[in-house]
């Protein structure tokens, strides 16, 4: 009830007096299970919003939490907030990653206006979350897959193969392959001249 209190409080600007009531009453939240961890999660989240400036850190906390209970729509509204936080940081592929997870999730569950929001978030950022529908290219001229393009733009960023694995929800195991093929494909020996090379043909707008 409290994190769907906050949500409202948020995108409705807040009354003064509800906001103070939720700040007293999410600081000594209950944790006893994962539901109401995660719930817990969520609240901390959306009052990180009010300020204006999200909480890339705070919305993935809320996506593990609720990825390890397995319910899909929260899942899919943290994934959106944690993509449209991460945009709002500059983290473009962990952002992009997000947003296009979510959307595969709303589009099994059926969810309707959460597709809806999740495309104007999408829009606003100028995200391509189907880039291989509506005629896009699922590759690069240099033969790379539309996966490995995500794990390029992650490794721009500077991030671990851990790191990559947990933005694209995927083993680190799989990360390294996917690393291993494009330092192939793009002829460089290290992550830091694949990083250039990504900079130089430019691949990182493709995501």
């Amino acid at each position: 009830m409290i994190a769907h209190a906050w949500r409202v409080c948020v995108e409705s600007g807040g009354a003064d007096a509800l906001r103070d009531l939720l700040v007293e009453s999410s600081v000594p939240l209950a944790q006893p299970g994962p539901v109401e961890r995660a719930c817990a999660l969520t609240s901390l989240a959306e009052r990180g919003r009010l300020g204006g400036a999200s909480d890339v850190v705070a919305w993935g906390a809320a996506v593990v939490a609720w990825q390890a209970i397995g319910n899909l729509p929260w899942l899919v509204y943290a994934l959106m907030r944690q993509g449209s936080a991460g945009l709002a940081a500059g983290q473009r592929g962990a952002a992009t990653a997000a947003l296009r997870r979510a959307a595969q999730l709303a589009r099994q569950l059926g969810a309707e206006p959460l597709s809806a929001q999740l495309n104007s978030v999408a829009n606003r950022g100028r995200v391509e979350i189907w880039p291989d529908e509506g005629g896009a290219p699922s590759a690069s001229p240099q033969g790379l897959t539309a996966r490995e393009v995500e794990v390029l733009a992650l490794l721009v960023e500077g991030r671990s193969n851990r790191e990559i694995a947990a933005a694209l929800f995927i083993s680190v195991k799989t990360v390294s392959v996917h690393v291993s093929n494009i330092l192939a494909k793009l002829e460089v020996p290290s992550r830091g001249a694949a990083a250039a090379a990504a900079h130089r043909l430019g691949l990182v707008s493709a995501v």
